[in-house]
Order: C-alpha cells, then structure tokens, then sequence
C-alpha cells in the first residue's frame, strides 16, 4: 500500500494554527476601549461649590516659590515646575501639606503624559501615584477636594497615558515595554478602583493586552496567569476575547492537562459556540488518543461550517487515508467501503480548490492505485472456473478498469508537470518516478501496451539520472 503524499498537520500550518491563533489583535492594537472605559468611569462630581484655597492661607516654606509652582502647573508648563517641586520637597518642613504633594503627583503625572516613551522618566508613573498617595494620607479633605477641582483629570492621565505608551510600544513590537508600562498602569487603575473613583476591579482591556504582550514577549507563565484571570471572569463579551480560551485549551493541550484543556474548551464553546479554532486543537487532541470517530467528527463539524477550507480537506482524507489503506485487509474496518468514497470526495474537492497541488492529485492516483491492490487480491481469491466465478472475475476486472480511468486524470497531470520541470530536486524526482510507475501500472490494466512502455521508459530515464 503507497502512503498518503505530503501531509502536514493542521496545529503546524501557517495558515490554520498561527493564522486562526494570531489574526486576532495580534498585530497591532489601534484604539483602546480601556481609555474611553476610564473616561466613562470617572466620578461625576460638582464642582461650583469648591473653591480653591485663598491665596492668604500661610502656608510652610517658600510661598513664593509655592505659587510660582501653581501658577506653572496652571498652564500644564511640567517640565518647568519639576525642578520647582522637587527642590521645594528637598527641604522637610515643606512636606507637610497635601497640596505640595498633590503637585507633585500632577506634574509628574503630566510630564509621564507628554513622553510618549517614559524612557527619560523611567519611575514617573509611580512617583505620581506615590505623590499622590501621600497627598490623601497628609490630608484627605484637602487632596480629594484639588482632585476634584481637577475633575480627577491628573490621576486617570496616567492611566489612559500609560494605555497608550503601552499600545504604541507593542505596535512597534517592543513588548517587554509595552508589558512593564501596562503593569504600571494596572497599578495606577487599581489606585483609582479602590478610592471609589471609576473603573472595575478587573480591567478585562487591560488584562487582555498585558496577556497579548506577555505572550509576544514570550513570558508564557506571565501570560498564563492573565488569560486565566480573565477565563476565570468569563469574558466573551467581544469576539476578542475568544483567543483567552484558545491560548488556554492549546496551552493545556500541550501540557497534557485532559481535565483544564477541556474546562477551558467547554468556556470557549459556551462563549463563542461558531470559533473554528477550538475544533483545531480538538482534532489533535482525538488524533493523540487514537479517537477516531471523535476526530471525524471534528472534521465534519469544521467543513460543515465552511465547506472549502483546503488544509482541512487534505487532514480528513489523510486520515482516513492511513485507517483503510492497510496492507492487511483483516485490519479494514466495517465501513471501509464507505471511507473510500469521502476520500474521494474530499480529495476532489481540495484539488478543486487548489489544482495545482500536485501533492493532492498524486494522493488521489494513489487512493484509485491502492484500491485496484485491494480488487487483486479479491480475484486472486477466486479459484473456480465455474460461470459465476467468472462474472466474479469480470465484475473486479471492470471495476478496476473504472479506477484506473479515475487515476489516469490526476496522475498525467502530475507527470506533465515534472516532465517539463528543467531541474528537479531529489524530493521532485522521487515523487516524479512514483508518479511513472503507477501511470505504467494504470496502463497495464488498460492493456494499452504502448503507453504503459512509454511511462517505464521514462521510469528507467529518471532512475539512470539518479544512479549518476
């Protein structure tokens, strides 16, 4: 029995495993629900009955200089009120109010917004939050009622900006800092969530993004750990989140974890029951185990959703290809006969869609080749010489005549191809004098002498280039 010709497995395809996996935000991330999610979520408060403090409050240390930083930071004029600040802070007893350090919480917070990369500014999101922090703990009225007069603005700048400095570092595929900024937004959001300010507690755009950049940075276990917090809140809201449960399923499909591969396929289903990648991994996972009608099954639901998925033609007559086509018959199972015809069916049409796949149409002349094998040994069978051994003996001889008939179309399309190749690699050769060979066994049925010397003769010419 000849075996089925150039087979590669789906979850090894570009265009299945990493084009199904991958397509989905793995790209570039264009525009950020999270940012306009902050933006929703921020308190609505009013601010008519709040008025800045009067300008003859005493207030430690230098008012002067106290002002100017006001003044400054009025006119978003950050990188001038830095150094104001932080030579104001440098003296202890000016450390004492919340409204100094608000300041500083606001103008790092703007200086982090306005560099787009934080490179000159490595720690500023976090100096900001911590500034802001000791505002509140300095003096809670003073700092909620600036924050107010603010409209929160300052706190949940460094949010939606370390959002976007996020996104624009993983769009240009630098996602080891697009991870270390998303972590320090989650800092930043989780500040906000637990003052009561907006947000939620789990930032599933946050979330999701932080798993997508782990994953691209290769930190699978940092990945893990994110996708399953997001699982674990049964995301399914948006078709992006149908890559959560597929990373998880695959990711535990190859960990040989039976019991959460399917706890997470079950998910997937549940949230995305139409996603035609979970049946993918499915079909591995049936191939592993030997489960042959489980994995048919996943075949057949993937084509009845979109009939004309070439690779998935291919893998179902592949596998049904190696289950029928035994050298021993004893092996066969019941509904061989059956299997046969839908290898037929799905290599006529993979090679419909695809003709000039010479692989597809080689496997075809193989399955008519191996099932004429098959119709030699019933007429090798018959030993009588009685009437009905002889109609026994025509019936198979005419049945074979109808298969080579159906072999000779793919195969001679085959063989023009190589004949009229130049230069062949030792692959095309070994594919081209197999090709030769079944076109004189074809022939030979046929009893058409003439055409089964003429494709031996080119057997023995390709034979000779090889032996040089």
């Amino acid at each position: 029995m000849l075996s089925f010709v150039g087979f590669r497995r789906l979850s090894n395809s570009s265009s299945c495993w990493k084009g199904a996996f991958f397509l989905l935000l793995f790209t570039s991330i264009f525009v950020l629900d999270g940012m306009t999610q902050a933006s929703r979520k921020q308190p609505q408060r009013k601010t008519t009955s709040v008025k800045p403090p009067p300008s003859s409050v005493k207030l430690p240390g230098n008012q002067a200089q106290l002002n100017q930083i006001r003044e400054l930071l009025k006119q978003n004029k950050y990188s001038a009120a830095r150094p104001l600040v932080d030579e104001y802070l440098g003296n202890p007893k000016n450390t004492k109010t919340a409204e100094i350090w608000y300041f500083k919480g606001k103008t790092y917070a703007g200086l982090t917004a306005e560099n787009s990369t934080s490179f000159s500014l490595p720690d500023g999101r976090r100096e900001s939050l911590e500034a802001f922090s000791r505002s509140l703990v300095t003096d809670s009225n003073q700092a909620v009622m600036l924050l107010t007069l603010d409209s929160y603005q300052p706190v949940y700048s460094l949010y939606t900006s370390g959002m976007q400095q996020a996104v624009d570092r993983y769009n240009a595929e630098k996602f080891d800092d697009a991870l270390r900024l998303l972590r320090e937004t989650a800092m930043v959001g989780s500040f906000i969530y637990q003052r009561g300010w907006g947000l939620s507690r789990l930032d599933t755009t946050l979330t999701l993004y932080s798993a997508l950049a782990a994953f691209q940075a290769r930190k699978e276990s940092d990945a893990i750990v994110y996708f399953k917090q997001l699982a674990d809140a049964e995301v399914g809201a948006s078709k992006d989140h149908a890559i959560v449960y597929r990373i998880l399923a695959r990711y535990y499909y190859e960990k040989n974890d039976d019991v959460n591969m399917f706890r997470y396929v079950n998910a997937s289903l549940k949230h995305f029951p139409d996603d035609d990648f979970i049946p993918l991994i499915l079909v591995d996972y049936y191939r592993d185990k030997r489960e042959l009608s489980a994995l048919y099954n996943q075949f057949d639901l993937l084509l009845k959703r979109n009939p004309d998925q070439y690779e998935v033609l291919v893998e179902y007559a592949h596998e049904l290809f190696s289950e029928v086509h035994v050298s021993q018959s004893a092996k066969l199972p019941a509904d061989a006969e059956t299997k046969y015809a839908k290898i037929e069916t799905l290599l006529m049409k993979a090679s419909s869609l695809k003709p000039s796949s010479k692989d597809v149409r080689l496997s075809l002349g193989m399955h008519y080749y191996n099932l004429m094998l098959l119709r030699d040994e019933d007429f090798g069978r018959i030993k009588g010489n009685r009437p009905d051994d002889e109609k026994k003996r025509a019936d198979l001889m005419a049945v074979s005549t109808v298969l080579a008939d159906k072999a000779l179309i793919p195969l001679e399309a085959v063989f023009k191809y190589y004949d009229s190749q130049r230069k062949l690699t030792a692959e095309e050769k070994s594919e081209f004098k197999k090709t030769c060979s079944l076109l004189t066994y074809m022939y030979e049925k046929k009893q058409q002498r003439s055409q089964a010397d003429f494709y031996q003769q080119k057997y023995d010419a390709i034979q000779k280039l090889a032996d040089q």
